[in-house]
């Protein structure tokens, strides 16, 4: 696995891509963008989502966006920008918005990674 560090984004741990990922569009493209780059991925809804399988979660907010990934485990991770990746609760991943230094209140969009 990739070691993550400063040049590394929440699109790039995402990815598992080691690189700051940028979304072209408007963040509200966002799915669709994300599905023609990354052809791995599928939508899929929370009672779809089964252990032995990663998945990646999307929102965006006014001023930015941001990603979570689920290990086959079930474990959530994510990385803020340039700080280190860091676990997340399972209830945080699904509240209804997710607030750190920014606000991403977007409808919350699950990706299966195959």
């Amino acid at each position: 696995m990739a070691k993550w560090h400063t040049s590394n984004n929440c699109y790039g741990y995402a990815t598992q891509v080691p690189k700051w990922l940028l979304i072209t569009g408007n963040y509200s493209d966002g799915p669709t963008e994300l599905l023609i780059r990354n052809p791995n991925w599928k939508l899929v809804e929370r009672k779809d989502m089964v252990l032995g399988k990663e998945y990646v979660a999307y929102r965006y907010g006014p001023d930015d966006f941001h990603f979570m990934r689920r290990n086959k485990l079930g474990y959530w991770r994510h990385k803020m920008g340039s700080s280190p990746v860091k676990a997340i609760s399972t209830k945080e991943v699904f509240a209804k918005v997710w607030v750190f230094s920014l606000v991403y209140n977007s409808k919350l969009y699950l990706f299966e990674v195959a």
